[in-house]
């Protein structure tokens, strides 16, 4: 019987604020996404010793660097950063992969590091499974492969 009492004493205070408001906030549709942009993501190593980086502004407004050489801003399409914000807000992500204990295993690997105003990561490929980071990668990799000397 008190557990009867305190509940309908709970119930009857929860509802009710000041004025006559109620005092909970109901929540509609998903949380507000952490940020994404701007974006930093550099991929090094690989058999030819790559070093390019790669800045993506919240306009779309991208930067791409080869060995410490900068290309011309380039404008990516309204459709590639939807995909973008879409796959670095997935739950889980910032924390998907870790790289590799021993160097040695990916002397011809590349090493990837993403970083935005929420989270930082770093992988290799030994880093394991890592379907997350993977669709990171197919929307960066080929921004990364262009010439940064070529005209947007």
């Amino acid at each position: 019987m008190p557990a009867l009492v305190l509940s309908s004493g709970l119930a009857g205070c929860a509802g009710q604020g000041a004025a006559g408001t109620t005092g909970a906030t109901p929540r509609t549709g998903s949380p507000a996404p952490a940020a994404v942009l701007p974006l930093d993501f550099s991929r090094t190593g690989g058999f030819a010793g790559f070093d390019d980086h790669l800045h993506i502004e919240p306009d779309g407004t991208a930067t791409v660097t080869h060995r410490g050489v900068t290309g011309r801003p380039l404008a990516l399409d309204a459709d590639r950063i939807a995909a973008l914000r879409q796959v670095l807000a997935e739950p889980g992500l910032a924390r998907a992969t870790t790289p590799a204990a021993t160097t040695a295993i990916c002397a011809d690997g590349f090493r990837y590091a993403l970083s935005t105003p929420s989270w930082t990561l770093t992988s290799d490929d030994c880093s394991g499974a890592r379907p997350q980071l993977d669709r990171v990668l197919e929307l960066l990799v080929p921004l990364v492969r262009s010439d940064p000397a070529s005209p947007a």
